[in-house]
């Protein structure tokens, strides 16, 4: 995608395992905690050929700044709350809960040969991954759902 005469690029992969205990109450509903051990990472590139106009300011060398960013915790405690509902024969079960991420953790590289953006400023980069990370803090817990349909045996 282009903007500004920028090119973006984001790829998402998304994954986690986790380890729960679980207490059935009475009529089919259970309470659970754990542990989420996620895998999620967001990367993304911005990148100038140079000579491109952003915000007013002449970019006028050709520049490549790539992030990631992931879970700060890298296993996270969760809780939910399910319920079980019989469907023809079969199970549909459901949950909703939280996750603590502990918030966001961003990595911003440049990765051009010859660094533009840390030549003006050696700063720029850990003082936008701060930025962004602060941003980010209101996630610190997110919600967790998951519904499926299954047999018992």
């Amino acid at each position: 995608t282009t903007a500004d005469g920028l090119d973006y690029a984001v790829d998402a992969s998304l994954g986690a395992t986790t380890l729960m205990a679980t207490y059935h109450l009475p009529v089919g509903m259970r309470v659970s905690g754990g542990f989420l051990m996620s895998n999620t990472s967001i990367n993304g590139s911005v990148s100038s050929g140079g000579g491109d106009t952003v915000g007013g300011f002449v970019i006028a060398h050709p520049f490549t700044v790539e992030s990631k960013t992931e879970f700060a915790n890298s296993i996270s405690p969760m809780a939910t709350f399910g319920f079980d509902i019989p469907v023809l024969g079969m199970v549909l079960s459901t949950d909703i809960g939280f996750v603590n991420t502990g918030g966001f953790d961003v990595t911003l590289t440049e990765t051009t040969a010859t660094p533009v953006i840390s030549a003006v400023d050696a700063t720029a980069l850990s003082t936008a991954e701060s930025t962004i990370e602060s941003e980010l803090s209101q996630y610190e817990y997110i919600p967790y759902v998951s519904l499926m349909l299954g047999k018992w045996f």
